[in-house]
């Protein structure tokens, strides 16, 4: 099976809550979201509304509807996109993972087991060095 594709970490100072980055709370705590988020296009400002001070680590999406040209391009402010499946003959569904940008990650490539409909998975593998 392939294992690591992508390593991504990208920090901004000047971001304002920066000065209490999310990985910086607890070297205990691991904040994950999930939200079936039934269409994520025009939804990413909706999104983060649901936070004011405490930001989640990771953002799990599932039924994002997006194709993966759409969502390779979508971006949620503080956010990278880890890892993403998206549909190829069927409507609807796919799952994706933003990791948060001052988080170091790589995609663990699972596509070969995916099959729209049936089993749509997405995972990263969190460098623990970047979270405490």
């Amino acid at each position: 099976m392939k294992q690591l594709e992508k390593t991504s970490h990208n920090t901004n100072q000047d971001h304002p809550r920066n000065a209490n980055p999310p990985n910086k709370y607890n070297n205990t705590d691991l904040i994950i979201f999930h939200q079936n988020i039934r269409g994520l296009y025009n939804k990413t400002d909706e999104l983060l509304n649901f936070w004011t001070t405490k930001y989640p680590h990771i953002l799990c999406l599932t039924e994002h509807h997006l194709r993966d040209h759409e969502i390779n391009s979508t971006c949620i402010k503080y956010y990278n996109l880890g890892a993403k499946y998206c549909r190829k003959s069927h409507k609807y569904g796919g799952v994706s993972i933003f990791v948060h940008e001052t988080l170091l990650f790589s995609t663990v490539e699972l596509s070969e087991f995916c099959k729209d409909q049936d089993l749509e998975v997405c995972a990263v593998k969190l460098h623990v060095s970047s979270f405490v």
